[in-house]
């Protein structure tokens, strides 16, 4: 099968397409390459995916349908992880998420349904419960808090909609705090830890927990959730680990890996963060 991995250059999905190269899919990668952290990552990302298959890789905007029909060509199933990331930044840019993540899928779906494929997975986020019911559930009544929540819960209703309509498999991943190799550098995790080994202050903002979930997982949650799409399959799924971590007790779990304390500065919640995430993953 070949699969088209929108995004495919950033942190899950270099992983995603690794796994789909080890299985014996075809890989596509679009990815617009943005300076949101540093571009060497990606680049470096690329190589390593290059260097254990050969890779189809456009660089171009998922808002560009030529970027989108020529990706498509020829794909089977798509992988959508393309977007803007990040609560806080989406506040001070909520126009721009929304032109992005909004109208990019918009753009990607039109042009996927010309070319035929079977089906598509759209990597969607927690954020779209905001301070709803703990755990989350997909049965929850959906009351994202951000601009970036609202626009993956307005990018879901579009998904569903297109796999309703082209009669196609269409499913939302719901991804909670992937952690693991070749994170980006803004994410919790990494940035906590860079931060301690260079004996730098850690802001926690509020105390509020998340669930954490390994990368591998978040990985095999979304190989799985393709396998169903192509079937015809159709929804929203949470992939998480079902256990919530408080900011102190990840924090301190890196300093017992480092051997080395955090300087910790305690700080208000931030707009648009919701206090706890955790999934209900009994539905995957």
């Amino acid at each position: 099968m070949r699969v088209l991995v929108t995004g495919g250059a950033g942190f899950v999905g270099t992983h995603l397409c690794s796994a789909l190269i080890d299985r014996g899919d075809k890989v596509a990668v679009l990815d617009s390459l943005t300076d949101n952290y540093d571009t060497a990552q990606k680049l470096d990302n690329l190589a390593y995916l290059m260097s254990k298959s050969r890779i189809i890789f456009i660089r171009g905007d998922i808002r560009d349908p030529h970027a989108c029909d020529a990706a498509l060509k020829g794909a089977d199933a798509v992988f959508h992880l393309a977007g803007l990331a990040g609560v806080r930044e989406s506040i001070q840019k909520a126009g721009l998420y929304s032109d992005v993540n909004v109208g990019g899928t918009s753009v990607l779906l039109s042009r996927a349904a010309k070319a035929g494929i079977k089906g598509i997975v759209f990597a969607s986020s927690s954020s779209v419960y905001g301070n709803g019911n703990i755990p989350s559930s997909e049965v929850d009544v959906l009351k994202p808090i951000s601009p970036y929540g609202k626009s993956k819960r307005t990018a879901e209703i579009l998904v569903s909609a297109f796999g309703r309509a082209w009669e196609r498999g269409a499913v939302s991943c719901r991804l909670f705090s992937v952690y693991g190799k070749r994170q980006r550098p803004d994410l919790a995790m990494r940035k906590f830890a860079t931060a301690i080994l260079r004996k730098e202050e850690i802001t926690v903002f509020g105390e509020c927990k998340r669930d954490y979930t390994c990368v591998f997982d978040t990985v095999d949650g979304l190989l799985r959730a393709l396998d169903f799409a192509t079937e015809g399959g159709r929804g929203a799924f949470n992939i998480g680990r079902g256990r919530g971590v408080a900011t102190l007790e990840l924090i301190s779990l890196l300093e017992d890996c480092l051997g080395r304390k955090a300087i910790i500065k305690k700080a208000p919640m931030q707009p648009g963060d919701p206090k706890d995430t955790l999934a209900n993953i009994e539905k995957a």
